[in-house]
């Protein structure tokens, strides 16, 4: 996941798997002991290290600021769309909408999918520099009725 101020769109907890996840932490892991060589890891105190390894793979659980809610001005546009009776394509203004939170916690949790899960998914968009996590819809109709 990227961390230079630019949103990423994850399908959200349904990317990666969990068990997956962890080899691959676990690998990290691994492959930073290994950098470091024989000689810094003899003569470093094993106590620091063990503190720099936990601190810098450790995920923080997921936290949503709901009260954080931002409903960005909606974008207009024009979409090709099927009638449902007649299967005639046509053009209609839909509006999309961008709802944004804040979030703290490790995004990367975004991308995996617990254990258990269901299969259900949407796409979102992280933003990991600035902890936000947003989501887009359409509307297709003006009538708040509907």
């Amino acid at each position: 996941m990227r961390n230079d101020g630019y949103s990423i769109k994850v399908k959200s907890f349904n990317e990666i798997a969990c068990d997956a996840y962890t080899q691959q932490l676990t690998n990290q892991i691994k492959d930073e002991i290994a950098s470091n060589g024989k000689v810094y890891i003899l003569g470093v105190d094993e106590d620091d290290f063990k503190h720099y390894l936990v601190s810098k793979f450790s995920l923080e659980p997921l936290a949503i600021d709901i009260d954080s809610e931002f409903i960005e001005e909606p974008k207009t546009s024009m979409e090709s769309v099927e009638d449902r009776f007649y299967r005639e394509p046509y053009q209609m203004e839909v509006y999309n909408f961008t709802i944004r939170y804040n979030f703290s916690g490790s995004g990367i949790l975004f991308r995996i999918t617990p254990n258990p899960w269901i299969m259900t998914s949407a796409d979102i968009d992280v933003n990991s520099s600035i902890h936000s996590v947003s989501f887009t819809f359409k509307v297709y109709k003006k009538d708040p009725e509907e």
